[in-house]
């Protein structure tokens, strides 16, 4: 089973593994030599030349939408600041507890009363008065328990013929 190791844009197999991926040409190489000529100490050997912000720098240097890396390693540290000073508790909880007595409330849209209840004034057009029926029935049809099968494939039948178009893609719809 060959390691596997992550590079900017490229996936690469351990030296001397038997697998071979990504391409050859100069994209492939580390100061002229193949990744597959690249020992593991040549290339601890390289970082160990860097500086420490020069290795900084090359830990920054991720791509975050790359799905291979943890989601903990996609984005940069951004808690390199330092305590500003000590944390006490109590300071926080009644800091906080001042700033939410002093601070205003939003108005409210309607004014709370004891006891009522809120009444919507436009609850009849809500409950749906007014509204257009999106298939329309014809109610003069004999009694179903008079009819026969064939006789409610034709009443059926006769309907989908009178239906307007509208009315077609509505029922077709709702039967998906």
């Amino acid at each position: 089973m060959a390691d596997f190791y992550y590079a900017e844009e490229q996936t690469f197999a351990a030296p001397g593994s038997r697998t071979q991926t990504g391409t050859t040409g100069p994209t492939n190489k580390i100061y002229g030599k193949g990744l597959k000529d690249v020992d593991d100490g040549d290339i601890e050997g390289m970082l160990s030349k860097l500086s420490a912000a020069e290795l900084e720098d090359l830990n920054n240097d991720f791509d975050p939408d790359n799905s291979m890396l943890p989601p903990s390693q996609r984005c940069q540290e951004q808690t390199s600041k330092v305590p500003t000073g000590p944390y006490k508790r109590e300071r926080l909880m009644q800091f906080l507890e001042d700033t939410a007595k002093n601070e205003k409330d939003w108005d409210e849209t309607v004014p709370y009363q004891r006891g009522t209840q809120f009444v919507d004034e436009n609850a009849g057009a809500s409950k749906g008065i007014g509204m257009e029926m999106p298939i329309e029935f014809d109610l003069a049809t004999p009694d179903d328990d008079e009819l026969s099968v064939e006789d409610e494939e034709i009443v059926i039948e006769r309907a989908l013929k009178k239906a307007p178009e509208n009315d077609l893609v509505d029922l077709a719809g709702i039967l998906g």
